[in-house]
């Protein structure tokens, strides 16, 4: 496993004991724990990967016409 996979393993543990979590786990919510405990921290391509989704789908839904 490389570095980062061993990283993230890590703090999923980490959650796990803290939350006492044992069943199923929501990403998103170990991402926020790991996330605001400053254990992950996205880059920034992730970051304007993700503005770029929100602009896309904002395209998609506005209705233009050609004059």
């Amino acid at each position: 496993m490389s570095a980062y996979g061993n990283q993230v393993k890590a703090y999923i543990e980490r959650y796990q004991s803290e939350v006492g979590a044992d069943g199923l786990l929501d990403p998103h919510a170990v991402a926020e724990w790991a996330y605001k405990r400053g254990l992950h921290k996205p880059s920034f391509r992730t970051i304007v990967d993700a503005i770029a989704t929100d602009i896309a789908q904002h395209f998609r839904e506005e209705y233009r016409t050609n004059e």
